[in-house]
């Protein structure tokens, strides 16, 4: 499937994201394929509250919280 959500803090194709979701555990998840709001290929989200998408074979809830693994 693929993952359609709008970000505050910019993060990179390649970067390593956390899924944190009421009750579960977090899942790590590489940000690869980004596409922006048009469909256009990107390598990075660099605008607040910016539209995008990538693959993600996890089902999420509405609301679920992404972060950048440190």
């Amino acid at each position: 499937g693929r993952l359609y959500a709008r970000q505050r803090n910019r993060f990179f194709e390649g970067d390593v994201l956390e899924i944190v979701a009421p009750g579960r555990k977090p899942v790590e998840i590489t940000a690869r394929e980004l596409l922006n709001g048009d469909g256009e290929a990107i390598t990075a989200t660099p605008h607040p509250n910016m539209a995008f998408s990538m693959p993600c074979e996890q089902e999420l809830a509405p609301m679920t919280i992404l972060r950048r693994k440190k």
